[in-house]
């Protein structure tokens, strides 16, 4: 075969064995266990959008708009609203549900950091009500 002929051959070969594999059609998963139904869905930390949700049996948190291949964290559960990252992103770090009174979710915390249904900004979320943290001049400053 002549020398172009056969690169190519090379050249296609190597095309489609770099070519993404067809998606996988979309199927209905196992449902997520009852108290992990409440966690699903958009929260917000630092300003960006954290997606939770149940896939293939497991429990995950994928940073949106994040580094791709590095976005995802897989959960496994260690006691009653707590999880630590078994897989990827923040791995080995905590998440801990925090819940009020009637057991409602109103807030998690992953890696120690708060993390809220909507954007908040530092010192605004649920807990710093709890334990309000001074977030002004004027309220860090004493009454004359």
């Amino acid at each position: 075969m002549p020398r172009a002929e056969e690169l190519a051959v090379q050249l296609t070969c190597a095309a489609i064995d770099a070519a993404p594999d067809e998606p996988v059609a979309w199927r209905p998963g196992d449902e997520p266990p009852p108290d992990v139904v409440p966690l699903l869905g958009s929260w917000w930390t630092e300003g960006n959008e954290l997606v939770v949700s149940f896939r293939d049996g497991r429990f995950r948190a994928e940073l949106v708009g994040g580094p791709a291949g590095r976005s995802i964290s897989w959960f496994v559960r260690e006691a009653a609203d707590l999880f630590r990252v078994a897989d990827g992103r923040e791995r080995g770090e905590q998440l801990r549900v925090v819940r009020d009174d009637g057991g409602a979710v109103v807030k998690l915390h992953f890696a120690t950091y708060p993390v809220t249904r909507t954007p908040q900004t530092f010192g605004n979320s649920v807990g710093d009500r709890i334990n309000p943290v001074p977030n002004t001049v004027s309220q860090r400053l004493p009454a004359e």
